[in-house]
């Protein structure tokens, strides 16, 4: 088993995932990829450091190199760390697997429905999945009874420039930003683990505790009867492949689980999962390689990222 991660960026903690889980498979090898060889993920004992072309400095040259690496390396599996790699990898799924190496990368159509905010609330509504109302223009935010708010452009990858705003000035908002109904409640987060032919193998839950640049820094990991139920229909009816990164908030009043971000891939907040012994790197290649994985989950934990705090 050869395995690529691209992007791994200042993910530490992915590459000593993956290096642990080197350690239970026979002949592993672990390439971690970045446009950057001076960062600290690289330089893990135990991985093979290589370059790569940044995806904005054109696809077709990072398309190139990928596979370059792919067929002299002899990569069985490619694991993607940024919605830039998904993009341009997912257009060419069926390319590269013709070389012989499988993508954790789901389906093109669902990845650019899960980045646009405005059309992953469409597919949400489509499933009969709770989503934040979006306003077509600011008129119609403020004469609703809701609170809203307002986020810069209707796509990305971080919610680290998202603000509540009351009083709104500029004519034309509405072409810069997008207008939603602002859901008061517990932050929460899933990561729902499907195999390479979309379907389900587990999840696991984390309420946010303490957040820092946009990413959780604290949380708890914890167990739902009606999250769980969620999880399972959302990879019924998405598919995905690979871990699916899902933020939501869930109103106590209504108890309704509003669906609020999705990335399809390894998230932000998937070290919590990892060291509550769900191990969804393992499980999946395990799963890849027809083998079961063996794991000890810890539910009621609370964990930064590194160690266990209570």
């Amino acid at each position: 088993m050869r395995i690529l991660v691209t992007n791994i960026g200042r993910r530490i903690y992915f590459a000593k995932f993956l290096i642990d889980l080197k350690k239970k498979i026979k002949n592993c090898k672990i390439y971690l990829a970045d446009d950057n060889l001076s960062i600290s993920a690289l330089k893990i004992k135990g991985v093979i450091s290589l370059k790569i072309p940044k995806v904005k400095d054109g696809n077709k040259i990072y398309l190139r190199e990928v596979k370059k690496i792919i067929k002299n390396k002899k990569i069985s599996l490619l694991i993607p760390c940024t919605n830039y790699d998904l993009n341009i990898l997912s257009l060419n799924i069926n390319k590269i697997e013709k070389i012989g190496c499988h993508l954790m990368v789901s389906r093109n159509d669902l990845i650019k429905k899960c980045l646009d905010k405005k059309k992953l609330y469409d597919m949400s509504i489509k499933y009969n999945f709770y989503s934040p109302k979006f306003f077509k223009n600011l008129n119609e935010a403020k004469k609703s009874k809701s609170k809203f708010f307002i986020k810069k452009l209707r796509k990305g990858h971080s919610s680290i420039d998202q603000e509540i705003i009351k009083k709104l000035k500029k004519k034309d908002f509405e072409k810069k930003y997008i207008i939603q109904e602002y859901i008061d409640g517990d932050e929460l987060h899933l990561d729902i683990l499907n195999d390479h032919n979309g379907k389900f193998i587990s999840h696991c839950l984390k309420k946010k505790i303490s957040m820092r640049f946009g990413e959780t820094d604290i949380a708890k990991v914890t167990h739902d009867v009606k999250l769980k139920k969620l999880s399972k229909n959302l990879s019924k009816n998405l598919k995905h492949i690979g871990n699916l990164d899902c933020d939501i908030i869930y109103d106590k009043t209504k108890k309704i689980p509003y669906i609020i971000d999705i990335n399809p891939r390894f998230g932000g907040g998937y070290p919590f999962t990892h060291l509550s012994g769900n191990n969804f790197l393992g499980k999946y290649i395990f799963n890849f390689m027809g083998k079961k994985f063996k794991e000890k989950k810890k539910y009621n934990k609370i964990f930064s990222k590194g160690i266990s705090i209570i």
